[in-house]
Order: C-alpha cells, then structure tokens, then sequence
C-alpha cells in the first residue's frame, strides 16, 4: 500500500531541488492518500505560489488553515500572498495571528521578525 508520507518526501525532495513542477505532482499523491493533513497542503501551497499560482497556493494555504488552525507558516504566506494582492487587512490579520501562534509555539525569533516586517511594511498609510 502506498503511503501519503512517501509521496510527501518526494515532493519536499523536488521542492528542495527546485523541481515544483515535480513537488506538486507528488504532494497530490499524497493528497490522494492522505485527504486531512495540513502539511501537504502548505508545502504544495508554497511549491504553487513557487511557479506562479497565487490562487491554487491561496486555496491551500486556506486548507492548511482549516485542517491546523495552529499552523503559523501558512498564516504568514497566506498573509504574504494576500498584501501582493492588495489585501493589506487581510494580510495584516494573517500576520498578526502567524506572530501570536510562532509565541505561543515557542518561536519568539520568528514572531519578533514578523512583528518588526509589519512595522516597518504595514503601518506606513496608504498612498
């Protein structure tokens, strides 16, 4: 029987290569398999949004969500997909809930370098 992880191996091995053709064909093997895990879908959002794709990434890094609502990379990419689609609220929200979630994971460094892009990206008005 073939397993989700394989195939999801595979596709961080063709995304680390640089080969997101080749991820996303082995990270929707794993998808086949394995319908509920929030990592294949991140991981095959950010392969998409690689090769140009913003709104099949968007759509997963929305099912990321939705399957781990404690997933805090895929709320700052879909935070960042959102701000280059002029979705500045939106993406200020993503941010500010990926720098909640990198605390209370314990990954200060990450939510301090967040909370310090924002301030430096977002509280600038608009022009």
């Amino acid at each position: 029987m073939e397993r989700a992880s394989h195939f999801f191996d595979l596709g961080m091995l063709k995304a680390l290569e640089g080969d997101y053709q080749g991820a996303i064909y082995h990270y929707n093997q794993a998808i086949r398999i394995e319908t509920k895990n929030a990592a294949i879908y991140y991981n095959r959002g950010v392969a998409l949004y690689s090769i140009g794709q913003a709104d099949a990434a968007l759509q997963d890094f929305n099912q990321a969500i939705l399957l781990d609502p404690t997933h805090a990379d895929a709320y700052g990419n879909r935070g960042a997909l959102r701000l280059e689609q002029h979705d500045r609220q939106g993406a200020f929200q993503d941010f500010e809930q990926a720098a909640k979630l990198f605390t209370q994971q314990g990954d200060t460094s990450s939510a301090q370098a967040l909370q310090n892009w924002m301030q430096q990206h977002l509280s600038c008005p608009q022009p």
